[in-house]
């Protein structure tokens, strides 16, 4: 999922980009139109890849309540995704609805990130994966 988000963000604010310079370099205008549809593609698919990669998650840290370092890889995709969503904001599309997926992701991230460094806490504090398990459980 991260290289997909990573290609996705790279390609469309290089075409944004790429558009801008044309525009300026050889002093033709673009429509306006073009830029909101390539950043709108980009942004869907990638709110579209968001979904389904949290979609494919959902039981995953339920099912693995220890601490492990491959669990920094979904932060990536959000930064990835709130990064393109205030670059699609700032250029496309001015709209309240994309500043509140910006500020519903970066709420998830605290909440994702504060779970990850208190399992951490947890799994330095009793030295084995058992012991956060039963800690974390209640047990």
């Amino acid at each position: 999922m991260r290289g997909h988000f990573s290609i996705i963000t790279l390609l469309t604010i290089s075409i944004l980009r790429y558009g801008y310079y044309f525009q300026h370099k050889f002093h033709t205008p673009l429509p306006d139109a073009l830029f909101a549809f390539l950043a709108s593609s980009g942004f869907a698919l990638m709110s579209w890849y968001m979904l389904l990669g949290l979609f494919l998650v959902r039981d995953y840290f339920k099912r693995y309540p220890f601490f492990d370092e491959s669990r920094w890889g979904p932060i990536c995709p959000m930064v990835a995704y709130s990064v393109f969503a205030t670059f699609v904001y700032k250029h496309a599309l001015a709209h309240p609805v994309i500043l509140d997926l910006v500020l519903i992701f970066m709420a998830l991230y605290v909440v994702i990130l504060g779970t990850m460094i208190f399992k951490q806490y947890l799994k330095i504090k009793s030295g084995t994966d058992a012991q956060v398990t039963t800690l974390l459980a209640g047990k």
